[in-house]
Parts: C-alpha cells; sequence; structure tokens
C-alpha cells in the first residue's frame, strides 16, 4: 500500500471534505479559537522591515478569510514566519481599520503561490483607507 504525504492545507482539504460526508458528525471540528469570515479581495500589503534589514515592500495579495485573531491569504511572495506588515481593511458595514500583522506560517500551495496565516497585532482606525502607519510599528 503507497502512503501519500500530505502537507497541512491539503489536510485541512481533506478533513472539510470527509466532515461534510461523516453522517455521524463525530469528526473533529476546526480547533480555531475564533470563526472565519471568507472575504476573497485583493488588498495590497506593506511588509514592515525591522532596522537594519531590506527595504519595506508594497504588494498585492489574495485575501481569502479573516477573524477576530487574523488573516488568511494568498501570495506570490514567500514571506518568512514572524515576518510584520500592515494591510488596510474596509468593512461591508462602513469603517475601516489599519491592521499590524505578523506572520505565523507560510505553505507553499504551488509553484510560486504560497498561503500565508497572519495574526493582528495592532490596529487604528482608518475609514478611508489612507491612514499613516504609525511609528511604533516601524
Amino acid at each position: 500500500m503507497t502512503q501519500a504525504t500530505l502537507n497541512g492545507w491539503e489536510k485541512k482539504q481533506l478533513m472539510a471534505v470527509l466532515r461534510e460526508l461523516d453522517p455521524t458528525g463525530k469528526l473533529p471540528e476546526e480547533m480555531r479559537q475564533t470563526k472565519r469570515r471568507g472575504i476573497w479581495q485583493w488588498l495590497w500589503i506593506k511588509t514592515l522591515a525591522a532596522r537594519g534589514e531590506a527595504k519595506p515592500q508594497v504588494f498585492r495579495i489574495l485575501a481569502k478569510d479573516v477573524s477576530g485573531r487574523g488573516i488568511g491569504f494568498f501570495s506570490r511572495r514567500r514571506l518568512p514566519r514572524g515576518e510584520r506588515f500592515a494591510v488596510a481593511l474596509r468593512f461591508a458595514e462602513g469603517g475601516g481599520r489599519l491592521f499590524l500583522c505578523r506572520v505565523m506560517f507560510c505553505q507553499e500551495t504551488s509553484q510560486r503561490h504560497f498561503a500565508i496565516g497572519a495574526q493582528f497585532l495592532d490596529s487604528v482606525e482608518d475609514d478611508h483607507c489612507d491612514a499613516t502607519i504609525p511609528a511604533d510599528w516601524m
């Protein structure tokens, strides 16, 4: 019998399909502390380089979901665990916020594409997505 090795992304997809097919309802639920909300939006992020490191970069990502604690997205650029960045989010209900985030995981999903999860560390009001990044985030 051949064994398949699944990465984290593939395991989550498989568990989601199995959960839908399970007539007993006994498969474990996700272990997330807060519920995710799918958004599927193109957003711009700005990396925040630590002192003495490379210049900050600005590039587009495809945000797939957000929760009260973080954001999940796809990127063509690999972002190492611990990297910090800023992203502005507008809310359907009105208003918006600029978030300081830290990368918690980065998983290659295909050639040149990465699934990334980041934790929210701080935020400031940003109703029009034009706020300046606070100096203490740099």
